[in-house]
């Protein structure tokens, strides 16, 4: 998934109750939900941690070699 808002979350456990193994939820942020409390967040991610979902920062993943075209 792409995004750690309510509808990747969602689809994420949908997933996991069709039976995929695993899936990664890539998020912008350092946290998942992050329109919402800080705490909304904080009590997600173990149900989704149970699911074997894995959540990874974007930013992380990209690093800051990421190419931008020029004059931008």
């Amino acid at each position: 998934m792409i995004g750690g808002g309510p509808v990747a979350c969602e689809m994420t456990q949908a997933l996991h109750a069709l039976g995929a193994v695993e899936s990664i939820i890539l998020v912008r942020e350092d946290r998942l939900l992050t329109r919402t409390e800080p705490f909304a967040g904080e009590l997600v991610s173990p149900s989704l941690a149970e699911s074997a979902s894995t959540c990874t920062s974007a930013a992380h993943s990209l690093g800051s070699n990421a190419r931008r075209p020029a004059g931008r």
